[in-house]
């Protein structure tokens, strides 16, 4: 199944479901270091960030931004990359 398919089912999926799938996938990664998560993780954040339901855009933001942390952790990266996007909040 190509990403644009499963980005189109991950819409009909209540944002709440995609949220605790990505809560356990960050789990089992903290215990295991499984690489093979990074990918999915990735995805769930970029599937939240562009769900139609998602509409607080400090939450969009965090999405977006750990999005981009976890995928340059796919290519071996140190976890922490320079970002510019809005920081100004935080809660």
């Amino acid at each position: 199944m190509g990403m644009n398919c499963k980005s189109e089912l991950a819409k009909d999926i209540e944002i709440e479901v995609l949220v605790a799938t990505l809560f356990l996938l960050m789990t089992r990664y903290a215990n295991n270091q499984e690489e093979e998560l990074v990918q999915p993780i990735v995805e769930h954040f970029g599937w939240i960030n562009n769900h139609p339901d998602l509409v607080n855009p400090q939450l969009k933001n965090t999405c977006s931004r750990l999005a981009k942390h976890w995928k340059f952790m796919s290519f071996g990266g140190p976890f922490a990359i320079k970002d510019n996007s809005d920081k100004s909040c935080i809660h």
